[in-house]
């Protein structure tokens, strides 16, 4: 993505973040550093090494939580978010 791009998708974002929180559904939202430190002590030592824990093409650079009435409420902020930020959105529920 280009760095003007970049820097409108961070507007397009401050932009929904606020829709969001003027109609009560936003919880949480953050962006998240690229680099993490994955540990793993299933063994008998403990291993850390630099991330993501899973290499690809894709990596999270943050994340919303939000509270919606149904599924397709939750699927209309995820198509909005996708938009804004101008990266796939991964759609989720909590337990």
């Amino acid at each position: 993505m280009s760095a003007e791009r970049q820097e409108q998708a961070w507007v397009d974002t401050g932009a929904f973040n606020q829709r969001m929180r003027e109609q009560g559904a936003l919880v949480y939202a953050n962006g998240i550093v690229s680099d993490s430190l994955v540990i793993d002590a299933r063994g008998e030592s403990v291993a850390a090494s630099v991330g993501p824990y899973v290499p690809g093409p894709r990596r999270l650079a943050g994340f919303w939580i939000l509270e919606a009435p149904d599924v397709e409420t939750a699927r209309e902020w995820a198509i909005e978010a996708s938009g804004a930020c101008n990266e796939p959105v991964e759609l989720r529920a909590f337990h």
